[in-house]
């Protein structure tokens, strides 16, 4: 089997999967009951929850200026912004947000490989301050702090990680080239911008579920790192059926009802995701297919 067909054979088989998840979703909450739960919405607290997407997406942008500044010289705010949002389109098109690393390729300018590299930084991110809070919740916290210790201080030493690879050469040393401009400051810059954008996550979820229910501040901060890990794998399609059903799962534990965490859930990434994702593929669109590929400034 070639690797093409392969590619579209898993593509089918995480489409199959999420589409499975929905109906499932569907079945066991009933249409009816997210219909009537999205009429006793407060509307003031998932406006404000719309809003703080602004700030959000300014801190994600921002992380993704400082890496990509560490290849390309100067990147202004437009340029991170566009390219941001390309990154945004990719991530929803593709199970774990790995489609992410389009923004490399959105920024025309500078080394695809290279930029690349940081562009996984850029998701790598995300990913390291959810499974550190998971962690915690998992094994618990005294634990959970046992374990950060050591990743925080691998994080932190992009540039060693980044060496190893750059001697292999080919494709995966351009790559490691791009961590190896990574000193211990901008890395922490990274992780502190990363913790930010998670942290207004944080209060919009609360805030949509805030929406239907009368909740404690302490139920989405134990239970959102736990269906963020499960967004990352990649078992569906954009995360799909798999973020709704584990939010059921999880605020199931905290008396909250399936529909309310179904619906607070997909809001999450219809703001957040789907949006920004949606304005990103116009973008990409306008950019035109061949440019977006990498031909021109964007050449290695």
């Amino acid at each position: 089997m070639d690797r093409t067909n392969f590619k579209k054979k898993a593509w089918i088989v995480r489409g199959l999967i999420s589409a499975a998840f929905a109906v499932v979703i569907l079945i066991k909450v009933g249409p009816g009951s997210l219909i009537e739960a999205a009429k006793g919405l407060d509307p003031l607290l998932v406006f404000w929850a719309v809003v703080l997407a602004v700030p959000r997406f300014a801190l994600k942008t921002a992380r993704w200026k400082t890496l990509a500044e560490r290849a390309v010289s100067p990147v202004t705010w437009r340029e991170a912004l566009n390219s941001s949002l390309v990154g945004t389109a990719g991530g929803v098109a593709t199970p774990g947000r790995i489609g992410q690393v389009s923004s490399a390729l959105a920024l025309m300018k500078g080394k695809k490989l290279l930029l690349s590299g940081l562009s996984m930084i850029d998701l790598g991110s995300d990913f390291l301050i959810v499974v550190l809070l998971a962690a915690s919740e998992i094994v618990g916290s005294v634990a959970g702090i046992t374990i950060a210790v050591p990743v925080l201080a691998i994080a932190l030493s992009g540039r060693i990680v980044g060496k190893s690879i750059s001697n292999r050469g080919g494709k995966l040393g351009q790559i490691g080239n791009g961590l190896q401009t990574l000193d211990s400051l901008t890395m922490g810059k990274v992780l502190v911008l990363a913790a930010a954008v998670y942290s207004f996550n944080l209060i919009q979820f609360h805030l949509l579920l805030s929406a239907s229910v009368n909740i404690p501040f302490s139920v989405s901060f134990h239970s959102l790192p736990l269906i963020f890990l499960a967004v990352a794998l990649p078992v569906g399609f954009a995360g799909l059926g798999v973020r709704e059903a584990t939010a059921a799962l999880v605020l199931a534990s905290f008396g909250i009802e399936k529909e309310v965490a179904v619906q607070a859930s997909f809001q999450l990434f219809v703001i957040n995701m789907l949006i920004p994702g949606l304005i990103g593929a116009f973008l990409a669109g306008k950019m035109g297919f061949s440019r977006f590929s990498g031909e021109g400034s964007a050449r290695d």
